[in-house]
């Protein structure tokens, strides 16, 4: 679904020659083409050091009897047209010293379908290369893709070579990557021994009007306190970027951890950025590998992507050139591989831009030229197919149909199917995704077909060992149309979409007001392009709609230190999952951190058994994704929690009951955001409703104030379980599961103080408050434990001196009819030297 950049701008130099054509079967020269090879044999005339190189080539056809017996086939044809050509130019007695050879290659390289006639015309041809000052000149065939036909353009580069680009407007995937060389070495002053170099990657470096590269201090967990290390303009993939000591701090020390990001902006201001990763600082005496740049080519690690990336993804292609080159295209450094082959690809906004392909040889000779891309943005791919099937029956005797299918009531059946597939780009900004497919059945049931419904499946998958034959080795496969009913519409743009089909709600932001469940009907999904200083967007906007073909399940397991969880419920909805990790203040309700997982990446699950298998234990997961959380050291040990939710279908479900809700939040500047969630669910005899609003005071990215406030009206999960054995044995997260009864309310409100942000950006360390009520009628997907419950606490950590943190916390955790649970603890924890620390706890805990 890809098409050729239109490269036809000129490229004829001096002393160029053009391919020699050929009519069907022969090998004598046109006189149109002796009449193009005369100037150029005039302007050749007295050079010296001459090389003529002519290689011929074939179309397809197999030859006549009458002119096999002449060439024998088509590799004599091709070789017969190259000795014509290579005869006509040296009978010029003008050319001194010349060098011939000529080759053959049959219909091995062709330069356009042999399908047609015009493509076989331009695959009949000599190409021809004169070399006359081979230190300071090359040749090389380039490909050009023009409008009905392809053409070929000779231009000079170095020796051989071909280049071609193609256009894919379909395709948005800006990616952004950063990653040191090498780890930061310092000697025995503290002092950096050398500079500490970055490599970049992007794919959209068109739309990037600036850069800064934002260095954390240890300990600096909230990425609160940044530090421009460095900043530019232009953004080149695969670019170096050098960071001295005052990118860092004074006073560096071998083993410690510095935290760093690339953030990006556009001429408007909007900002993307990368995840943050970690920077270890190591004494110079050690010995440490460095990583290749080019490791980064085609990998991201975007966290916030508001960056409108508008037009299409451009690929320029680069095939048979020598390794011995260096090669960039706008300043990007290049690299062929083994078989001379190179690519770079980078998305493109709509208009015209030249780009400049230049190589430069051991010697310093160097070879540039400005190649015309043209991005049209404009994308139409559309497939589709309709099928009439009319026939008769014929049944006699002893014989009765084993299900209702009535086919075989009458003497004759008309079936029919009719199925599309549409993608088109509209001035390369909304891009449209339809299909329709109403599977074959009788002609009168169409219009059935078009309202039904697979209950079983929200997302196909395609299994790879199935498909494999298909697909190959190197390729990607993705459903872009899953859809339960027989039609699929979505219009995406920017960062938002709307769509009928297949959706996640994915209402998760709060922890009261969580719904999350993965529904078919009617989404919208509104952001602005416009971030805050601290990367939430300006206002967000989520609406849905659906008529629910299933259940909703929750489950929650307690990290059990192996890979293997099974769910409550089995023969799951196909593609209904959604998992998370949740590592939770140590007997306590609150969350510290938490992070999705990834399908395929992070875990494998099992639809049928409700079997999940995890990459890695849990507790690894949680220590790989946070490690200043989970750690082998005094007043660690946070309770970590695997959560589900999933879709299924129970013996006694409703399929007409309605779901509908909306989630909306909007920033009042940069330090004031209002949000509120509205759920709706039919039922057949418990209605549930969820309501919620929250507000957010934020004065700076690591301190802020929160308050949240939800209700609710019956039991949102009817799957709602607790497990601590990996589902071997589950516990009813509800005490009160079953009532129609239930209605209650939730408070909560949490305060964060960052201390680098009241002191300086040497000094670290924070202050966290939460307090939270809930009724025990409260339920929402990740809560509904069915008892009255109160949490409160406070913990701090500051670090004192490079050598000395202080650590405290305080919380009480009280449950309602069941027990109450305070404990106090404090953490005096110091480091000897580079190697040795030592930390004490001292602890009370009542119950």
């Amino acid at each position: 679904n890809q098409k050729n950049i239109d490269f036809s701008t000129t490229f004829l130099d001096e002393g160029q020659v053009p391919p020699v054509r050929f009519e069907s079967g022969k090998s004598n020269i046109d006189q149109t083409y002796v009449d193009q090879l005369k100037p150029v044999i005039e302007q050749m005339g007295g050079k010296e050091n001459v090389k003529l190189s002519a290689i011929g080539h074939t179309d397809t056809v197999r030859l006549k009897p009458s002119t096999a017996a002449i060439y024998g086939d088509n590799q004599g044809l091709s070789e017969a047209r190259a000795r014509a050509v290579a005869d006509f130019i040296t009978q010029d007695s003008e050319l001194s010293d010349l060098r011939v050879e000529t080759e053959g290659r049959s219909f091995r390289d062709p330069v356009a379908t042999n399908a047609t006639e015009a493509g076989r015309a331009l695959n009949r041809r000599v190409e021809v290369a004169i070399v006359f000052d081979e230190s300071q000149e090359r040749w090389v065939r380039v490909p050009v893709q023009v409008p009905e036909q392809t053409v070929i353009e000779e231009r000079p580069m170095v020796e051989g070579g071909m280049l071609w680009a193609t256009e894919d407007p379909a395709m948005n995937d800006p990616r952004l990557d950063i990653e040191a060389d090498a780890p930061a070495m310092v000697d025995a002053d503290g002092e950096l021994a050398s500079a500490v170099t970055f490599s970049v990657y992007t794919n959209y470096r068109y739309f990037i009007d600036r850069w800064e590269l934002r260095t954390f201090a240890p300990g600096d967990r909230a990425l609160a306190n940044p530090r421009i290390a460095a900043s530019g303009g232009e953004l080149v993939p695969l670019q170096s970027i050098l960071v001295n000591e005052t990118g860092f701090g004074a006073g560096l020390r071998a083993g410690q951890q510095f935290s760093y990001v690339l953030r990006v902006y556009d001429a408007e201001g909007n900002w993307d950025e990368t995840i943050a990763k970690v920077l270890p600082v190591v004494d110079a005496g050690e010995a440490v590998a460095a990583r290749s740049p080019s490791r980064l080519r085609g990998q991201t690690a975007l966290r916030v992507q508001s960056i409108p990336v508008r037009g299409s993804r451009v690929r320029i292609y680069g095939a048979a050139v020598s390794d011995q080159y260096a090669i960039s295209l706008d300043g990007e450094r290049l690299e062929a591989d083994g078989n001379g082959a190179f690519i770079s690809e980078q998305h493109m906004p709509v208009g015209e831009r030249d780009v400049t392909l230049s190589y430069a040889d051991n010697n310093g000779v160097t070879w540039e030229r400005e190649l015309p891309v043209e991005v049209t943005g404009d994308y139409l791919f559309m497939v589709g197919l309709a099928n009439l099937t009319v026939g008769g029956n014929d049944a006699n005797g002893m014989i009765e149909g084993i299900d209702e299918d009535d086919q075989f009531d009458d003497n004759s059946f008309v079936n029919a199917r009719g199925a599309f597939y549409l993608k088109g780009k509209i001035q390369g900004k909304y891009l449209v995704t339809a299909q329709l497919d109403t599977r074959e059945d009788e002609f009168k049931n169409l219009d059935d077909q078009l309202k039904r419904k697979d209950t079983t499946t929200l997302f196909r998958k395609l299994d790879p060992d199935r498909y494999y034959p298909v697909y190959g080795d190197d390729s990607t496969t993705y459903t872009d149309v899953d859809s339960q009913g027989a039609y699929y519409v979505r219009v995406d743009w920017d960062k938002s979409r709307a769509l009928w089909g297949n959706f996640n709600t994915d209402i998760t932001a709060n922890e009261f007001a969580h719904y999350s469940r993965t529904l078919y009907g009617a989404q919208v999904v509104y952001r602005t392009p416009t971030l805050t200083t601290f990367g939430d967007h300006q206002n967000l906007l989520t609406a849905f709609a659906s008529e629910a073909q299933s259940a909703a399940g929750h489950n929650q397991f307690r990290a059990t230190g192996g890979s293997l969880y099974y769910l409550r419920e089995t023969d799951l909805v196909v593609g209904s999952e959604k998992l998370w990790i949740e590592i939770r203040e140590r007997n306590s309700t609150q969350v510290v951190e938490r992070y999705s997982l990834r399908a395929g990446v992070d875990y494998e699950i099992d639809y049928y058994q409700g079997r999940i298998i995890l990459s890695q234990p849990l507790s690894q997961i949680a220590q790989r994704m946070s490690p200043s959380i989970i750690q082998d050291r005094p007043l660690q040990g946070d309770d970590v929690y695997l959560l589900a939710d999933y879709e299924y279908v129970p013996d006694d479900f409703n399929f007409d009951n309605m779901v509908a809700g909306v989630r909306g939040k909007t920033w009042l500047g940069d330090h004031v955001g209002i949000g509120a969630t509205l759920i709706d669910e039919e039922r057949d005899a418990d209605d549930y409703t969820l309501r919620g609003v929250d507000v957010t005071l934020r004065a700076s990215k690591g301190t802020y104030i929160k308050g949240e406030y939800a209700e609710s009206d019956a039991s949102q999960a009817r799957g709602g379980f607790v497990s601590a054995d990996g589902g071997l044995t589950f516990t009813e997260q509800s005490a009160a599961a079953g009532s129609i009864d239930r209605e209650g309310k939730a408070t909560g409100l949490e305060a964060r103080v960052d201390i680098g942000e009241l002191t300086d950006f040497d000094t670290n360390g924070e202050v966290s408050a939460w307090r939270k009520e809930r009724d025990a009628g409260f339920s929402s997907s990740r809560d509904d434990t069915g008892l009255e419950t109160r949490d409160q606490g406070v913990r701090g950590r500051w670090a004192v001196t490079p050598d000395l943190q202080l650590s405290a916390r305080s919380r009480e955790l009280e449950t309602v009819g069941s027990s109450s649970d305070i404990s106090h603890s404090v953490q005096l924890d110091g480091a000897i030297n580079e190697r040795w620390s030592a930390g004490v706890e001292v602890q009370r805990s009542e119950f």
